[in-house]
């Protein structure tokens, strides 16, 4: 009757397969397939999300589809993983509390790269500045960990043999906080000589593990982040933390040297945030380094002279014709 036309036809395309009129494996299998064919590879189960992969990238997530979904509910706008990420997001800021997504699926489903779509989604909200490059650090960890732990299988040729934990810690703000791990490790870890040697002090010295003195960002109950992170019960995880970040680089096959030039470069690393800039004068825009501690140490672990990186810090090079010239650097270019 109703393919006749005596009956208005049925909806059998529902965005949320929970409003289905009839919820059974057949009616769900051909939903999915009917929004598929339409090239529609999401499909909500409350607040579940359904993704067929089409094997073929799809133009729905370029910058416009991020605006878009950006501050909407839940099945406001057609099913999306940016929704899903924009709702955990959004939660997150509003209770104040942790928030999960969990990707599952057979292998070959497309779970690699939903993770990729949910945490472009989540970096682009929070980018506020201080973020950009966020994104790109997170992603680009994908490819060595797909080089050593995936591998061809009858029915994928990228198939992932670990499971994937990704955490993204944030500020009261909103915006991605980028304190690593190893910073900490290494300064609750090592012992008195081997931080003497690497001119490593207490966490609350860098500027890049309180981060609030350099980004302006508060901390919660305006606290100091690096004690935040660094509290008197965290310190003996953080050393057994350190023992199992050097037994591990020691069974990829890391030397002892090489270990030690990777600590050296991220002590550096500390320090180098600790440098900061002021004007020559009121009357030009030339910067210098306010107070040399810092680049002194920097110079020390890096093993160059102190005036080179000076001048690579405050100045940049450019080619007029045949001419090389040095020009000083602007107090917001250094920044």
């Amino acid at each position: 009757m109703e393919e006749r036309g005596f009956l208005p036809l049925r909806a059998n395309d529902a965005d949320d397969l929970c409003n289905l009129p009839e919820l059974g494996e057949d009616t769900i299998l051909v939903n999915l397939r009917t929004r598929f064919m339409r090239c529609q590879i999401y499909t909500y189960a409350g607040s579940i999300l359904v993704a067929i992969n089409p094997f073929r990238f799809l133009p729905i997530y370029n910058p416009r589809y991020v605006q878009l979904y950006a501050g909407r509910r839940l099945g406001e706008l057609e099913p999306h993983i940016f929704a899903v990420a924009d709702a955990a997001y959004h939660s997150m800021l509003r209770e104040r509390s942790h928030q999960c997504l969990v990707i599952t699926g057979e292998s070959g489903s497309g779970k690699t790269q939903s993770t990729n779509f949910l945490i472009h989604h989540l970096t682009a909200l929070s980018q506020r500045g201080y973020t950009s490059g966020v994104e790109r650090t997170i992603l680009g960890a994908g490819p060595v960990l797909e080089a050593f732990g995936n591998a061809k299988t009858a029915y994928n040729n990228n198939s992932s043999r670990f499971g994937k934990f990704i955490q993204v810690n944030y500020w009261d703000n909103g915006t991605v906080r980028g304190n690593y791990h190893v910073f900490y490790y290494l300064l609750a870890g090592m012992s008195e000589d081997e931080k003497a040697a690497l001119h490593l002090s207490h966490p609350s010295a860098y500027t890049y593990l309180t981060h609030k003195e350099r980004h302006g960002h508060p901390n919660v109950n305006g606290q100091d982040t690096a004690e935040m992170n660094l509290g008197a019960g965290d310190s003996e995880e953080l050393k057994h933390d350190y023992e199992r970040l050097k037994l591990a680089m020691e069974m990829v096959g890391f030397l002892p040297e090489t270990c030690k030039q990777i600590f050296t470069i991220i002590s550096a690393i500390l320090s180098l945030g600790n440098i900061s800039f002021r004007l020559k004068s009121v009357r030009e825009e030339a910067v210098e380094v306010d107070g040399p501690e810092a680049i002194t140490i920097v110079s020390k672990l890096l093993k160059v002279e102190e005036s080179m990186l000076y001048e690579a810090l405050t100045s940049r090079k450019a080619v007029a014709v045949d001419e090389r010239l040095i020009l000083p650097l602007r107090l917001a270019e250094v920044r």
